[in-house]
């Protein structure tokens, strides 16, 4: 501890001399207990020209005068009455507020003072004392307070510097053990600043090892001794401590204390990475370039603003220029024209002047005709940079062009007085005439047109695979034969409005006969084509209709009664048994015969589908793998996890899929793959499809077969039509009206030997969710597996009625049998009466002569509004069987039906 001794008036004088001059009176805070010693105190501060801000007697007084007043310096005496002395209250003084203190004291035990000591003061003055010793003791507390603060605030500044720099930083001392590390150095090394201090710099600052890079030790020896800054070797790897390699930059620099000695280092790295990563891509970027341009067969140029050619590829006619020149980055006007001036006009000038492309025709004397077209390169502000430069020779095409020059103005008044579309052109397919019926149907005006290559003007695609048909002219110019277009063709205008045509394209020829251009005449059949489709296929669907709806109902209950039977019989026969075995083939002949009634209901008014929300990924593949099983060709799917629902006839879509797949199986008898692929489609007017504007699904099925020939494409929809021995023509026909009745949309595509496509599209769902899929319950032979409850049965066939009492018995349920509605109505009414509830009522549709199961319905919810009712018909146009829970019933199902067909509606009707 230091006391300050008494100071001779000669001391007080030079001490006076060093102290600054301040143009403000520093305020003092006197705390003393005795009021004597206090006034006099304060007297001998005003004295020496110190303000007093005020006094206080005690120490808790003491800290409250100090926060209020703020004074920029307190005279504590070290002994004060009360709980709080002198040093407690420095402490709490200096812990709330930056105020130097200055202890006054007459004696003080070695405890009270080092108890002082710890409260931090600027000073002690020991009673008595002069003034000049008062005064030079304040001053070196004001001026120890005002350095401190500096150095303090110096620090502060220092770190916040190193602690948010763009660099890693670590510094150590001279043994190399780490002593400070920003948070760019942690996140760099993965230690951190309280981890890595203390620690040695090889541990913390770890490097590949490489031939020319020193290792931690190496580094602070060659730092100490070179006293001087050291960089680490280009591509030096950083190794974090997760064992990560970083490439940086990296500079070890002494640091000197005071005396300009040596006490350590400051290593400063930076992370590299990305710049690695960016002249990486500049590598292969100009790799690539090169490549682009030695590719390019006409000349590719980059000309600076100084007209020299920087890089070229010397295609396109002027490999004349030497080897020499090339080299030398030559003037584009000495390269190209042998020439000591800039060309006029020069283009490469143009589009610096106005940073847009240019493009102008030339005669180069060595090449002939030439069309240049001038592209600016950029930088980031948009200024030009370069000029990138096409030279394409021209010479045939303007030889051709002038040849047929006369001929086109000979032609032009007959060719646009012709009523069909007209459009002629050059050997180049340059468009050289429209009539105004071309004009129409292209939507570009003639002067638009001339000059333009016929693929822009005349825009065809094949109606059916929406893929860009090959022009007919180019044939016509190729052979010299007339040439039609294929069926199916569409001309999309200049708008993109689509129209079916028919059109011939014919050669022109000159007095000898050469080939001089082409002529193409067309024509819009689209109204025509769409009144004979839509006659034809009602014509159609209308007798396939009448037939499918005279036979179905019918046919199913028969079915029923056949396919209920034998699921009984099966139950009955042990597994392995040769009756097993022959019921099973007469359960499959059953089911196939149940098929090909579905397939004749669609086409009926009867067929409408029983749609409920579906996910369709399940439906296609597992109608699919049915389909495939046993077979020698595979299927692949290509089906997004985000693809939409849809509002679909799982039974119908299913029969669709099959049918599709069945036909690209008989496609390929050597085996093959068949793809699959579904996505979500918004459709619009624009898509020029028979189908409202809306979200679909689009569904394609693509086989490797032989293909459908031409002929036979247009009536693959047709009922009846098959180019199969054992087909029979109802395949197709049903998958078309399936999606019809499914308001969606089929088409087909197919070339020969190469393969067919389907495109199928489904309506979206506007519901977010999907229904569970059904379960399938199997029984084990000779099982029955008792459900408590009963089941009211309503159909008016006896035979169906005693065929679903036995399935009904064999699976648990008690059964009570009625032949129409007004019968069902008693015996539910009955039951209700006794307190003996049906489970479940099972009411076939259509009773002739009688009341049907829509109206029982109707009447059992009045009696009970909890009935639950399942509705079943082998065939009907009834909204109930599309819409059945609109009507009030639980669960629907199809005639015929197998036994764990009719287990699974009732368990989950009655567990509902």
């Amino acid at each position: 501890m230091v006391f300050c001794r008494q100071l001779s008036p000669s001391d007080g004088r030079r001490l006076c001399m060093i102290q600054p001059a301040t143009e403000a009176k520093i305020r003092i805070l006197i705390v003393e207990d005795e009021l004597i010693i206090a006034k006099g105190l304060e007297k001998r501060l005003v004295a020496l020209g110190y303000l007093v801000a005020d006094t206080a007697a005690s120490g808790e007084e003491a800290v409250e005068k100090a926060l209020e007043a703020r004074p920029d310096l307190v005279l504590m005496d070290i002994n004060l009455p009360g709980t709080m002395d002198g040093v407690m209250a420095a402490e709490k003084i200096r812990s709330l507020a930056d105020i130097p203190i200055i202890f006054l004291t007459a004696y003080a035990d070695s405890d009270t003072l080092d108890r002082a000591k710890i409260s931090g003061p600027f000073g002690y003055i020991v009673k008595p004392f002069q003034d000049i010793t008062l005064k030079s003791s304040i001053e070196m507390g004001l001026y120890k307070h005002r350095m401190e603060s500096r150095l303090r605030r110096s620090e502060e500044r220092l770190s916040t510097t190193l602690k948010s720099i763009g660099d890693g930083v670590i510094s150590t001392d001279r043994t190399g053990t780490v002593t400070f590390l920003n948070p760019v150095a942690e996140l760099l090394t993965g230690w951190s600043h309280a981890e890595a201090v203390g620690r040695h710099l090889q541990e913390v600052f770890l490097c590949r090892e490489q031939e020319n890079v020193p290792s931690c030790d190496e580094l602070v020896v060659s730092v100490i001794q070179a006293g001087a800054a050291v960089s680490l070797p280009e591509e030096t790897f950083l190794l974090t401590r997760e064992g990560q390699e970083v490439p940086i930059e990296a500079k070890a620099t002494p640091i000197r204390d005071e005396k300009g000695d040596i006490s350590g280092l400051v290593l400063v790295m930076v992370d590299i990475s990305r710049r690695v990563r960016m002249e990486d891509e500049l590598r292969r970027s100009e790799k690539l370039l090169r490549s682009i341009f030695d590719a390019v067969p006409d000349l590719f140029s980059i000309i600076d603003k100084d007209h020299r050619i920087i890089l070229s590829n010397w295609h396109g006619g002027y490999e004349y220029v030497p080897e020499s020149i090339r080299d030398s980055h030559p003037y584009c006007y000495q390269a190209y024209y042998s020439s000591d001036t800039i060309c006029e006009p020069c283009h490469t000038l143009e589009v610096f002047r106005t940073g847009q492309p240019v493009s102008m025709e030339k005669f180069n004397p060595r090449i002939g005709y030439v069309e240049i077209r001038a592209f600016p390169i950029l930088d980031e502000a948009g200024k030009v940079l370069y000029v990138a430069e096409h030279i394409h020779d021209i010479t045939a095409r303007k030889l051709a062009q002038e040849a047929l020059a006369g001929e086109t103005e000979r032609l032009s008044v007959t060719l646009r007085s012709i009523g069909d579309g007209v459009v002629t052109t050059d050997t180049a397919c340059t468009v050289v005439l429209l009539n105004k019926v071309a004009e129409t149907l292209t939507g570009w005006r003639q002067e638009e047109a001339v000059g333009k290559h016929l693929d822009e003007v005349f825009t065809i695609i094949n109606e059916k695979t929406r893929q860009q048909t090959e022009n007919p002219v180019k044939m016509v110019l190729t052979t010299g034969c007339i040439g039609e277009l294929a069926n199916h063709t569409v001309l999309v205008s200049r708008d993109g409005t689509e129209r079916i045509i028919a059109d011939s394209a014919a050669p022109i020829r000159d007095k000898e006969s050469k080939i001089v251009g082409a002529v193409l005449v067309f024509r819009d059949i689209t109204e025509k084509r769409k009144m004979e489709e839509e006659l034809l296929n009602a014509q159609k669907l209308e007798s396939i209709g009448i037939l499918a709806g005279g036979i179905a109902h019918d046919f199913n209950n028969l079915l029923t009664a056949i396919l209920g039977n034998i699921s009984l019989a099966k139950m009955y026969v042990p597994e392995g048994d040769k009756i097993q075995q022959k019921l099973t083939e007469a359960e499959k002949a059953s089911l196939r015969a149940r098929d090909l009634t579905q397939q004749l209901l669609t086409f009926s008014r009867g067929g409408a589908p029983v749609k409920k929300t579906s996910s369709i990924p399940e439906i296609i593949k597992d109608s699919a793998a049915f389909s495939l099983c046993g077979s020698n060709v595979t299927c692949t799917f290509a089906i997004p996890a985000d693809l939409w629902l849809v509002e679909v006839d799982e039974g119908q879509i299913s029969q669709v899929i099959n049918n599709i797949v069945l036909n690209a199986e008989q496609a390929m008898p050597e085996g093959g793959v068949i793809e699959v692929a579904c996505r979500n489609v918004q459709v619009t007017a624009e898509d020029n499809l028979p189908l409202p504007d809306g979200r679909y699904i689009l569904v394609t099925i693509s086989d490797q077969g032989e293909g459908i020939s031409e002929e036979a494409l247009p009536r693959i929809f047709d009922p009846y039509f098959t180019t199969k021995e054992q087909g029979k023509g109802l395949g197709l026909s049903t998958v078309y009206s399936i999606i019809q009745h499914h308001d969606g949309h089929i088409s087909v595509s197919s070339k020969a030997g190469i393969g067919t496509t389907f495109s199928v599209y489904l309506p979206a769902s506007v519901s977010s969710e999907a229904l569970f899929s059904r379960e399938e319950h199997a029984v084990a032979p000779g099982e029955a597996t008792p459900v408590k409850g009963k089941v009211l049965v309503m159909d008016d066939e006896e035979n169906i009625r005693e065929v679903v009492e036995e399935m009904l018995d064999f699976i648990g349920y008690e059964v009570a049998l009625s032949c129409n509605g007004e019968e069902a109505v008693s015996l539910y009414t009955q039951a209700m009466e006794l307190n003996q509830p049906f489970s479940a009522v099972l009411m076939d549709l259509t009773i002739p002569g009688g009341m049907g199961g829509g109206e029982a319905m109707r009447i059992l919810r009045k009696i009970n509004p909890e009935v639950k009712g399942i509705v079943s018909s082998g065939y009907s146009n009834d909204p109930i069987m599309s819409e059945y829970k609109t009507f009030g019933f639980h669960g629907i199902i199809t005639k015929p039906y197998k036994l764990d067909e009719l287990r699974e509606v009732l368990e989950r009707v009655t567990k509902d």
